[in-house]
């Protein structure tokens, strides 16, 4: 049955056909049993006649007893199917879907899985303005936003693979022209925003079926704390939330109202979209756009190859060259490729599996080093701090779903208040033969700014480099020459290691829990030393508490075989084991260095160095810059600690928690001009 609603909708109405089934049950039983005993009266009935009809009632009562048992008795079930949509065409279409159902249910028979589906997925058709807008954004996505692409691309292949409900085209009456001529209009820029000078909250998608009103409150607090200019979305943002049962009364939509009337809320389209939805959530102050461009930088929703099969679209990969950032929606994997050194920042967020809100993060950033890579299941995202020559600085915050709060830049948001927490501070691979003196006087401002809150120190390994015993390639004897001449002797590599740590530990306030990891320079001096004298000699002679006065300093020393927690975040080194392994013994709650390159991903942290890459000859073997900086891990009042946050060196700035922060190239550690090494004899 199909009715015309007062406010112009159509909706079809179909009584499901169980009902009847069960009163033809009824019907079928009473004719039975007044046959039989009519038989039985007249005397006339054989033996296998009367063993037939009541083995036909011992079925019948079967059935009406599974009904009665599963819709009570008698059974009535007064819910019908109902469905409300906009389009005559479809209000028929449903029908037609309705009855053929019913007609199964009314024979006894189950509904065909293929024709439940159908009706369990079905969508109220959008406006035909709001369809074609959503097949002319895949268009040109899948054509990474290129004019000449799209008017050459194989419409039958976009329209045999694309993710969109093709029946709808021909409803709509939607011609292959109307489709290319919205497509190229979406190839020129559809936003300008102003980003130098300004901060952004950068998050994956944050309203979807399983959306977090608690998430969306507590950005509202991060963005009034953080002055923030904007927030920019990634990432399929409208799937099933207006379907949901609770869908009417949605109380994340009030909230993304809320934040939506103290910043802009830009939300980059996905090409998963609703187009159905859009419309409900651009009345909530959300402006969708296909990308963000300004003079240096450019943020892109492109798609390289979905998971699927059925996905498998050919992509055109464009990198404009004279930007430098470039931002693409998640929902589907690909790994970023940089073909141009201009190309300094790729940044990427959308969803993340199950959880959403959600940050899924990959971040090719200072010279292609990896900040932030396939981060799955956290909820969070970044902000973006850009300079007077807009280039960016990010820092990533995470959610935490215990405690209901936002760790971001040493403090927890929640959606009433805003608190100061501890900072547990992470530097692994100093090499102090090698630092790198912009990182190093980075890092004393930093925790000399922030001495009051730190709680731990924790020297992840590596420190000291031990050249002449622990050189790369300690094989060649012409390297160990030329270290000589270069370092002078190991006396004035300890001699520099001393002076470095006493500039670590002079800003820092009493009763700081200071940590040292041995890592494989630490542990790895005597590998090559062959004779066992010799070794017994040197053991001694090298023994690293000794020679770097760590326990007379506080430090706790902490074996190079072993990780050490903080809370439950497990840190090693990374030269114990495999990164993978790692995922296996400690979850992804774990932090490692060694690989010098800052890096975020499924598998934990890796944080960054201080060796400047300038002062290593082997860098000419490796495709990728490293990055400098170091970790901070937040804890709350009550104890919980989130992920660490990566703070990296780049063109002399770094982002602080309070804005973005200058250091001059300055050397602020003097060798000494002589060192006393004392050895206990007891």
């Amino acid at each position: 049955m199909k009715q015309k609603l007062k406010h112009g909708k159509w909706r079809v109405r179909w009584d499901y056909g169980i009902n009847r089934y069960y009163k033809s049950l009824l019907r079928n039983k009473k004719s039975f049993v007044k046959e039989l005993a009519s038989l039985q009266r007249q005397d006339l009935i054989d033996v296998k006649v009367e063993q037939e009809l009541e083995e036909a009632l011992y079925n019948i009562d079967f059935e009406i007893g599974k009904l009665e048992d599963k819709y009570g008795k008698p059974v009535h079930i007064k819910t019908r199917r109902s469905f409300d949509c906009r389009n005559d065409w479809q209000a028929d279409y449903i029908e037609d879907l309705f009855k053929r159902a019913a007609s199964y249910e009314a024979e006894g028979t189950p509904v065909p899985k293929k024709l439940q589906n159908e009706i369990d997925d079905l969508v109220d058709a959008p406006y035909r303005a709001d369809y074609l807008e959503e097949v002319c954004y895949q268009l040109a996505s899948v054509c990474a936003f290129q004019p000449s692409v799209v008017e050459n691309f194989d419409f039958s292949l976009f329209l045999s693979q694309a993710d969109i409900r093709l029946s709808w085209i021909e409803s709509f009456d939607i011609s292959i022209d109307e489709i290319e001529k919205g497509a190229l209009s979406l190839c020129v820029d559809q936003e300008t925003v102003s980003l130098k000078n300004k901060n952004y909250i950068f998050t994956g998608s944050f309203v979807s079926h399983t959306a977090c009103d608690e998430y969306v409150k507590c950005l509202i607090k991060l963005a009034d704390d953080k002055e923030i200019d904007g927030v920019i979305t990634v990432g399929p943002w409208v799937k099933y939330i207006f379907l949901h049962k609770t869908g009417s009364n949605q109380k994340i939509l009030n909230s993304v109202k809320e934040l939506a009337s103290k910043v802009k809320i830009y939300a980059i389209r996905s090409n998963t979209e609703s187009a159905e939805l859009i419309p409900k959530l651009k009345e909530l102050g959300i402006t969708f756009v296909s990308r963000i461009v300004d003079e240096n930088n450019e943020f892109l929703p492109y798609h390289f190859s979905r998971i699927s099969n059925k996905n498998q679209l050919t992509r055109f990969n464009d990198y404009s060259k004279p930007k430098n950032i470039f931002v693409y929606t998640t929902y589907v994997a690909f790994e970023a490729r940089l073909r141009d050194d201009k190309l300094r920042y790729v940044i990427g967020s959308g969803s993340a599996s199950y959880n959403t809100p959600s940050s899924r993060i990959w971040a090719n950033a200072y010279n292609g080093q990896f900040i932030n890579t396939l981060k799955y299941d956290t909820v969070g995202g970044h902000i973006l701090r850009f300079d007077k020559k807009g280039q960016v600085y990010p820092s990533s915050f995470y959610y935490n779903k215990k405690t209901k709060s936002i760790f971001c830049s040493g403090k927890t948001y929640t959606k009433s208040k805003v608190e100061e927490g501890k900072l547990h501070v992470l530097v692994s691979d100093i090499h102090a033969a090698h630092m790198d003196k912009t990182t190093f006087a980075s890092f004393i401002k930093f925790i000399t700014k922030y001495s009051d809150r730190i709680k731990t120190l924790c020297i992840n390994g590596d420190f000291f480099d031990n050249n002449l015993l622990s050189h790369w390639d300690e094989k060649k004897i012409q390297n160990q020459i030329e270290n000589k001449e270069k370092y002078k002797s190991f006396l004035h590599e300890v001699a520099l290691a001393r002076e470095i740590l006493k500039q670590i530990l002079k800003p820092l306030k009493k009763g700081t829990k200071l940590i040292f990891k041995l890592g494989n320079h630490e542990i790895n001096s005597l590998k090559n030393l062959t004779n066992r004298s010799m070794i017994h000699f040197l053991s001694n002679m090298l023994d690293l508490d000794n020679l770097l006065e760590l326990s007379d300093l506080g430090f706790e020393i902490v074996d190079g075989k072993k990780p050490y927690k903080i809370q439950d975040i497990s840190l090693y080194h990374g030269h114990e084991m495999t990164r993978p392994k790692a995922l296996g013994n400690f979850t992804r709650k774990n932090v490692s260095g060694h690989w010098h390159r800052a890096k975020i991903d499924n598998y934990g942290v890796v944080l960054p160095t201080f060796q400047d890459t300038g002062e290593v000859d082997y860098m000419r073997y490796h495709l990728q810059d490293w990055s400098n900086g170091w970790g901070v891990i937040t804890e709350d009042k009550n104890g919980y600690v989130e992920s660490p946050e990566l703070i990296l060196i780049h063109s002399d700035k770094y982002n602080d928690f309070d804005g973005i922060t200058a250091v001059s190239k300055k050397d602020i550690v003097k060798m000494p001009k002589e060192i006393t090494l004392q050895y206990k004899l007891d």
